[in-house]
């Protein structure tokens, strides 16, 4: 019979300690003992097998401090508060969050499922991504430095402590929300460092076709978009989008097969590579390699298209 830890409960909005109960186990290698003699022995008279009492590791004395504990928590409301605002705890919300001890702990904790999901909600609400220092090209074809953007986490640990801290208060009902700063990859100082001042050279072609090409015309550009290539390094259009298939998002639509066109995975990407490749033709830059499309596509300048097929 296993043993039964102590616990607490609520009821009625109050806390309420529950017995435990000890339990009992088979003393099994003395009980092999018994019941050899039994069966070597010419008696068949019942034999008691030995039991061990297994003891609670706790007892109700233990859950008192717990108990008063749980008072003191659900004796008001607490307010959890982040800048101007914040979140107020009726003593109903702090009940959900509270889990009572039981299977021999004699703490009260902000935990379980509902805990779990509050944490998770002020997450959602305070957590936000840093952003790198980025470039912006003005009037003159001039660029400019976008400042970056230092992030923000929740410290779930410290507000975890600050909470449990106000719960357990009679007089101050009040905790803070904290917070970590995430600092940009790119700051600021090292975007102005970078040297960019200016347009180097451009390119645009325009775009339609089925909804799947312009899908995968409009994926393939946020693939390389915000790319920096560093002085004396290699700019590669596969590289940089890496295989352009189905678990990245990628759709059937027309393609250049062997001077045909055919449905194929990624129909529309060689329009983002060719006009990638006129804007770096403009630009001047040393071109390593690029190869033409099987078939004449007229809306470019003759010789001035660029396929791609991965890798």
């Amino acid at each position: 019979r296993p043993r039964v830890e102590p616990s607490l409960r609520l009821k009625g909005g109050d806390a309420e300690i529950v017995s435990g109960r000890n339990g009992r186990l088979l003393d099994r290698e003395a009980g092999e003992q018994v019941l050899v003699r039994a069966l070597t022995s010419f008696s068949r008279e019942p034999v008691v097998l030995p039991l061990k009492v297994d003891q609670t590791r706790v007892t109700a004395k233990d859950l008192a401090g717990a108990e008063v504990k749980v008072e003191t928590a659900l004796s008001a409301p607490v307010d959890l508060v982040y800048g101007p605002g914040g979140w107020h705890l009726t003593r109903a919300k702090i009940a959900r969050l509270l889990e009572l001890p039981s299977g021999g702990s004699t703490e009260i904790q902000l935990a379980g499922p509902a805990a779990g999901r509050f944490f998770a909600n002020l997450r959602k609400r305070v957590n936000q991504a840093p952003k790198d220092a980025g470039f912006a090209i003005g009037a003159r074809n001039v660029v400019r430095v976008v400042p970056a953007e230092a992030g923000r986490v929740l410290d779930g640990e410290a507000t975890t402590r600050n909470l449990m801290a106000a719960l357990l208060s009679t007089s101050s009902r009040r905790a803070e929300l904290e917070v970590a700063s995430l600092a940009p990859e790119r700051t600021t100082r090292d975007a102005n460092a970078m040297g960019i001042t200016g347009l180097v050279g451009a390119y645009q072609t325009f775009y339609g076709g089925v909804p799947n090409r312009i899908h995968n015309v409009q994926l393939v550009a946020h693939l390389i978009d915000d790319h920096y290539i560093a002085p004396g390094a290699e700019f590669s259009f596969n590289d940089t989008t890496g295989d352009r298939n189905e678990s990245q998002g990628f759709l059937e639509a027309p393609v250049i097969i062997n001077g045909e066109l055919e449905n194929g995975l990624g129909g529309g990407v060689c329009q983002v590579s060719t006009t990638t490749f006129n804007a770096a033709y403009e630009a001047g830059l040393s071109l390593t390699e690029r190869t033409n499309h099987a078939l004449y596509i007229s809306h470019y300048p003759q010789g001035r298209d660029a396929t791609v097929n991965y890798p």
